[in-house]
């Protein structure tokens, strides 16, 4: 029998090869063992798949564009893409919303100096986003408000990554282009601006 790898395998899936007879051409495949991931910066460079012995520091994060990927205890930076700009929402609170913070995006690495770091919790119906102890809610209009209790932001897919919106009113958290600004936009505003 000669062997011929029919299909390789890759980090995700397994591969075949084939076995054939070189007097009767009769054959049989075998699974082919899936190989493992190999990482740069946080990810795999094949699948993307997060490195879970990646260490980032304050001035390093991978970028998480899939929600499935979120983890409680863990700490985020929250960006947002505009047009090849990313906007990192900062952390102080400034009249119901937040300035951005222009962060650097190298493959999959979040990079600058002094990023807010905000911190995901498990809540009951989706995710609880913390700060020093406090939870960002929703409070009214297009404004946001910290609170002690964990108010719950919900996930849902969106253009290239995902979005969190608020589990209990029409807002989710956008970056808005013509106020330079982090609010509690409804997703109609956010497709008009």
């Amino acid at each position: 029998y000669t062997a011929k790898v029919t299909t390789a395998a890759t980090c995700t899936k397994e591969g075949v090869e084939t076995y054939t007879c070189a007097n009767c051409a009769a054959s049989y495949t075998q699974a082919i063992p899936v190989i493992a991931h190999q990482y740069a910066n946080g990810n795999c460079t094949s699948c993307g798949a997060l490195d879970p012995n990646y260490s980032v520091s304050d001035t390093g994060f991978v970028l998480v564009t899939d929600a499935s990927q979120i983890t409680s205890g863990g700490k985020f930076v929250l960006v947002a893409n505009n047009n090849g700009v990313y906007q990192a929402m900062g952390t102080t609170i400034a009249s119901g919303k937040f300035a951005p913070v222009t962060v650097t995006v190298d493959g999959r690495l979040v990079k600058g100096s002094d990023l807010p770091v905000w911190t995901i919790e498990a809540v009951d119906g989706g995710i609880a986003i913390g700060l020093d102890g406090q939870y960002l809610a929703y409070n009214s209009s297009t404004n946001f408000k910290f609170d002690t209790a964990a108010y719950t932001w919900t996930v849902t897919a969106g253009d290239s990554g995902f979005i969190l919106n608020s589990a209990a009113t029409t807002r989710g958290i956008y970056y808005s282009i013509s106020a330079a600004k982090f609010g509690a936009y409804s997703t109609s505003y956010v497709n008009s601006s």
